[in-house]
C-alpha cells in the first residue's frame, strides 16, 4: 500500500511547489476568519510549513539529478529515494503524507491559509 501515498504525495510535491517560496508575499490585513484556513489549528500549519521547507530543500536536492538520469532505472531509483526522504521529512513533523496533502490543498484553494503556510515555512528551522 506504499503506492499510493507515494502517489499522492508525488502529486503534492509537484502541485504546491509550482510556485517557488520566494515568490508568494503574505496578504497584508488578510484575516483567517474568513476562509477555510481558519479550521486548519496553528500547529498544523506550522507543522505544514516546517514540512514544505524540508519537501523543498529534498525537490531542489534532487530534481537536478532526476532530470539528467541516465535511465529510466536511475529516474525512478532517485524518484524513490527523494519520495522516501520526503515522507520521511513529513513525518518527522508529526504529520502523515495525507494530512501534509490535505494542508497543502486547502492552502492552495485560500490564499490565506497558503500565506500562513509559506510564513510557517519561512520561520527559522526548531
Amino acid at each position: 500500500m506504499k503506492a499510493l501515498p507515494t502517489a499522492a504525495l508525488a502529486a503534492s510535491l509537484t502541485l504546491a511547489l509550482a510556485t517557488p517560496l520566494a515568490a508568494q508575499q503574505p496578504s497584508p490585513g488578510a484575516s483567517p476568519d474568513a476562509s477555510s484556513g481558519a479550521n486548519v489549528p496553528h500547529e498544523t500549519i506550522a507543522q505544514a510549513g516546517a514540512a514544505l521547507r524540508e519537501v523543498t530543500t529534498i525537490r531542489e536536492d534532487y530534481g537536478p539529478q532526476i532530470a539528467s538520469a541516465k535511465s529510466d532505472a536511475e529516474r525512478q531509483s532517485l524518484e524513490e529515494r527523494a519520495m522516501d526522504r520526503a515522507t520521511k521529512a513529513i513525518n518527522d513533523r508529526g504529520m502523515s503524507v495525507d494530512q501534509y496533502n490535505d494542508v497543502m490543498r486547502k492552502a492552495r484553494a485560500d490564499r490565506t491559509l497558503g500565506d500562513q503556510v509559506l510564513q510557517a515555512a519561512r520561520s527559522p528551522a526548531r
